[in-house]
């Protein structure tokens, strides 16, 4: 409330502390400090925890805004309720059960009592800036916030906090301009607010003014230096104008200041996957293990570096310190585990075999010791076991994750894979009852997927009509599609799945190039596509039109982005698969393997 109430998404407030704060400053002249035009009345003397059964309005009030205080908000509004049925037109005292109703989650009922106070004291500036606060924050409805705001500047055109909160609330609803403009207002009448110029730097930000921002920015650490908050933001700040030396000391300045802080670790930690000067990170971190040689963060943070930049060894002996540090860390094993695995695929790759499976066992045991201390990373190993090709091992895992969370969608999903796999593996050995057994089972977990009703429930649809293509139930497959696009003819991978499968079925009544083309074009621009996929398939659309100059062109822009650096999609198999295509593209042939690649092949 005023003065005291801020955006949550800012400052933590939570709304059961809003009576205390607001009792804090309330005079008997009003909910501010400033005099609003309510009557003045003296304190009571009243005892604070006697509820009297006969006795005044205005003794009703005090009890209750003594309970109030104390955070008995149920005895609170009985006594407001009392003093409000004895004395009907005291606006404050409607005021003070809104604000007890707030605190009880009863918005409806807080707003009803603010509009109450207002039909009482049409220029209680405060009860409109509360209605507004309560509209914008719990309500979610910003153009009622704005026209409260709106009318409480207008009875206090000087009241700062009023005028923050309408500018808040124009950032919310994206129109930065106006909100900018109460900032420079709210600016004007208090110069020495550095907060005021951090909210301004926030919306020249999304306006991208980096200049206006950065101007903001340096005044408010002028105001008020050595705030590590402020310094990460003008560090990342800095990141997006690709100033790595700027964004490297403010960085510092903050590890500095607030060492030990969650929030200033996890920023300073997100610097390193923004920045592409690695060598620079390379030297922050390095100077934070010596300086800070037992904190765990800055020896994780050096190691992702390092795997960054290829050097795995130096990487591994840093998740190692992470250990030493911290013995019972699961994601520390994980993330040696997955150093661990980036060296024994580059050892592969350059042709140093031998060295590769040292890589890989501890890699495993890495894995196992993680899913050990944390459940959750059963899926990692689960996944690290199906990539080295032991799927029993790896059915094992996701079966032992999904015992203890059933509903999980991305366990049923690598298993589903896992078992496709795994089904194609004993269709090569011959042994077809345990491929129908396997298959069976990917498709359970398909229709389990299908059957949550999840936000993803389409999109597992569309991969359940991809199982149906690759396993040749084509008219199923087909049907799935539709299915999507029937309820979403703007879904992604309804239209992904259907070009795909348009342009590669070995079923030649189910090919069609120029439609495969015009569904993948629906879905993404061939100028930018989504992702390696949708590369991909625009590919194979444009190999099934005859135009083998684009699908080249294509197959190469999607090789390159699954073989980025630390993705995880960039097995070998599927490396493979993807240049067994471009080799037929460059011989100007069509592939027939429908629906892209298994996930663990």
């Amino acid at each position: 409330m005023q003065g005291q109430a801020n955006d949550p998404g800012r400052t933590g407030t939570k709304l059961r502390c809003l009576g205390l704060l607001l009792l804090l400053c309330w005079q008997p002249g009003g909910l501010r400090a400033a005099a609003s035009p309510q009557p003045t009345e003296q304190p009571s003397s009243a005892p604070p925890h006697e509820v009297y059964h006969t006795q005044t309005a205005k003794s009703y009030r005090d009890t209750g805004r003594a309970f109030l205080h104390e955070g008995k908000y149920d005895q609170a509004i009985t006594n407001l309720t009392r003093a409000i049925h004895l004395h009907p037109t005291d606006a404050w005292a409607y005021q003070c059960r809104a604000i007890a109703r707030g605190n009880k989650s009863d918005f409806d009922g807080a707003i009803a009592d603010f509009r109450t106070a207002l039909r009482i004291s049409p220029d209680y500036a405060n009860a409109y800036y509360n209605c507004g606060w309560f509209f914008q924050y719990q309500k979610h409805d910003l153009r009622v916030a704005i026209a409260d705001y709106s009318e409480a500047i207008r009875l206090e055109p000087t009241n700062v906090v009023t005028i923050v909160a309408r500018a808040r609330a124009y950032e919310e609803q994206m129109n930065f301009d106006l909100a900018i403009a109460d900032f420079a207002s709210a600016i004007q009448i208090a110069p020495t607010n550095a907060d005021t110029f951090i909210d301004r730097a926030r919306a020249y930000l999304a306006q991208t003014n980096f200049d206006l921002a950065l101007a903001d920015f340096n005044t408010a650490n002028q105001l008020q230096p050595n705030n590590p908050e402020w310094l990460i933001e003008r560090a990342c700040a800095y990141c997006d104008h690709q100033d790595a030396a700027k964004a490297l000391a403010d960085y510092a300045a903050a590890m500095q200041l607030n060492p030990t802080n969650d929030w200033t670790t996890f920023q300073c930690e997100s610097f390193a996957l923004k920045m592409t000067n690695y060598p620079a990170a390379e030297i922050f971190y390095t100077q934070g293990t010596q300086s800070n040689p037992t904190n765990p963060f800055f020896w994780s943070a050096l190691g992702e570096i390092h795997e960054r930049m290829t050097n795995y060894d130096a990487a591994i002996a840093d998740f190692t310190n992470c250990i030493q540090l911290s013995p019972t860390n699961a994601e520390y094993y994980a993330n040696r585990a997955s150093a661990q695995r980036s060296a024994a695929k580059s050892f592969a790759k350059s042709g140093e075999q031998k060295k590769t499976p040292g890589y890989l066992e501890h890699a495993l045991a890495d894995w196992r010791q993680a899913a050990a201390l944390d459940a959750h990373r059963l899926c990692g190993l689960g996944s690290f076991e199906c990539h080295q090709g032991n799927y029993e091992a790896g059915i094992e895992d996701f079966t032992h994750y999904l015992q203890t969370y059933p509903t999980n969608l991305m366990a049923l999903d690598l298993r589903a894979f896992a078992y496709e796999v795994a089904a194609q593996n004993d269709a090569r050995r011959g042994d077809l009852a345990a491929q129908r057994d396997a298959l069976a089972n990917a498709l359970a977990d398909w229709n389990r997927l299908v059957a949550m009703n999840s936000a993803a429930s389409n999109c597992f649809v569309c991969f359940r009509g991809d199982f149906y293509a690759r396993n040749q139930q084509y008219d199923r497959a087909l049907g799935e599609y539709h299915q999507v696009l029937a309820q979403e003819p703007g879904n992604y991978q309804a239209l992904i799945s259907l070009g795909w499968f348009q342009a590669t079925c070995p079923d030649p009544a189910f090919r069609n190039g120029s439609e495969a083309l015009a569904n993948i074009l629906k879905a993404c621009d061939a100028d930018k596509p989504r992702d390696g996929n949708g590369l991909a398939a625009l590919a194979a659309a444009y190999a099934e039109t005859g135009d083998f100059t684009q699908a080249v062109q294509f197959q190469k822009l999607a090789i390159e982005g699954i073989t980025f650096e630390g993705f995880e999609g960039s097995t070998a198999g599927g490396i493979t698969e993807m240049t067994d295509r471009l080799n037929l593209y460059k011989q100007r042939k069509p592939c027939r393997r429908p629906v892209g690649v298994l996930l663990f092949e």
